[in-house]
């Protein structure tokens, strides 16, 4: 609503039209409405930009240290892992170890969260800046923990007294619910869907018990993948078929199958999810054997299914190639990984898709020459036309590092 007197040529800029001034033209009365009406638009992508975010060191072999990047928030904060190099001790040589980082746009890549005694990884990030992740040691059980501000805390598996009790973290939402998979060594509890909290990350909570549809027993092959802004959380079961899983806050579950045109899916994988409840992943479906995998979005409330297609080169013989998706934002853009075929390789790319523009390839750090890239995550909230997506590629020297995309989004009349 218009409350105060504007100048007209203000009002054109604002709406993006031509006008003219008329002086003899009544000013609208104060609490009164104009209504702007906007053309309607179309969406595409104004450009995309890809940014090495780099390694921490340079190996023993002299070929560079490799990084991959696993989550990103609205704020282009990234979080992932890079590569210590290993150490050579007269003809003994130490194996590398991966060391999780958190980078940031004014900062670059910080390696201070103090992990120990192994590989570790740091899985998730929220818009606070609160990092979840997973240490596997060289010797002992694998523990997921949570940075925050500055302060790493152990999150306590799901059964602490089993000698065989592994966490692993997936990532965390902006109220603090952190969402991951718990192991025990009794074989009635093999693998379970765990939520933490923020606040109280000394307690895990097994978030399901699915029925087996055939057999009424509880599966216990149940892992947690991905959360929304909400804090539901989303995983995944093994049944007859994998089912897709959603916990809201409260504990109730919705619990979706991916089936198109009356057939169902033999494997799939539920990534991530939005506060639509549009379910991001991967499937094969039964009638397409000769596709190894195919990226999905599946709304879990109807059971509408899109399958997002794949990206084709120059040159591709395939009439579809091979796909999975990752990531998903609140608008419904979607990344992930593609095959893309090119007059000399077969390589996978990352890529963005969305109704409006399909699928189409974020690059790589080969540049003109396509290398190997992925996306693994993408912010959950625009910010303005901007988008971060957060992944991995490799350079023309054959180091895998973690990159950060930025895709801006315009808007055009139709």
């Amino acid at each position: 609503m218009f409350r105060h007197k504007i100048h007209c040529a203000a009002v054109a800029v604002f709406v993006g039209l031509t006008v003219a001034c008329d002086s003899t033209q009544p000013i609208a009365p104060r609490g009164t409405s104009r209504q702007v009406t906007f053309p309607p638009s179309t969406v595409y992508i104004r450009g995309i930009t890809l940014l090495d975010l780099g390694a921490i060191a340079s190996g023993f072999n002299g070929l560079g240290g490799a990084s991959t990047a696993y989550d990103v928030n609205d704020s282009g904060q990234v979080v992932g892992w890079t590569t210590l190099p290993g150490m050579r001790l007269g003809k003994l040589q130490e194996p590398p170890t991966n060391i999780p980082f958190v980078w940031s746009p004014s900062g670059g890549m910080n390696t201070s969260i103090p992990t120990c005694c192994g590989n570790s990884v740091a899985t998730g990030i929220n818009d606070s800046g609160v990092v979840v992740g997973t240490t596997y040691p060289t010797s002992g059980n694998a523990f997921a923990w949570i940075w925050r501000h500055g302060a790493l805390t152990t999150l306590a598996p799901l059964y602490p007294n089993e000698s065989g009790a592994v966490a692993v973290t997936s990532t965390i939402s902006k109220n603090g619910r952190i969402v991951g998979t718990s192991w025990g060594n009794d074989p009635t509890y093999d693998r379970n869907g765990v939520t933490w909290m923020d606040g109280n990350p000394g307690v895990a909570v097994p978030v399901l018990t699915l029925p087996d549809s055939t057999t009424g027993q509880t599966i216990p092959s149940v892992t947690g993948t991905g959360i929304d802004d909400n804090g539901e959380a989303l995983g995944d079961e093994m049944d007859f078929m994998i089912r897709a899983w959603l916990v809201d806050m409260s504990g109730n579950v919705t619990t979706g199958t991916v089936s198109y045109q009356g057939w169902s899916a033999d494997v799939s994988g539920y990534q991530a999810v939005n506060t639509s409840h549009n379910v991001v992943g991967w499937t094969q479906l039964q009638q397409q054997t000769t596709v190894p995998a195919q990226a999905f979005m599946l709304n879990l409330n109807s059971g509408q299914l899109t399958l997002l297609g794949s990206l084709l080169g120059p040159g591709g013989a395939n009439p579809v190639g091979s796909s999975w998706a990752y990531g998903i934002n609140e608008s419904n853009w979607v990344v992930g990984v593609s095959d893309y075929v090119t007059t000399q390789a077969h390589i996978n790319q990352a890529f963005i898709w969305n109704t409006a523009v399909g699928m189409v390839s974020l690059g790589s750090l080969g540049g003109a020459n396509p290398t190997p890239s992925g996306a693994s995550a993408i912010n959950h909230d625009m910010q303005g036309n901007r988008i971060y997506v957060a992944g991995w590629s490799t350079n023309s020297a054959g180091n895998t590092h973690a990159v950060l995309w930025t895709v801006l989004i315009g808007y055009r009349p139709v």
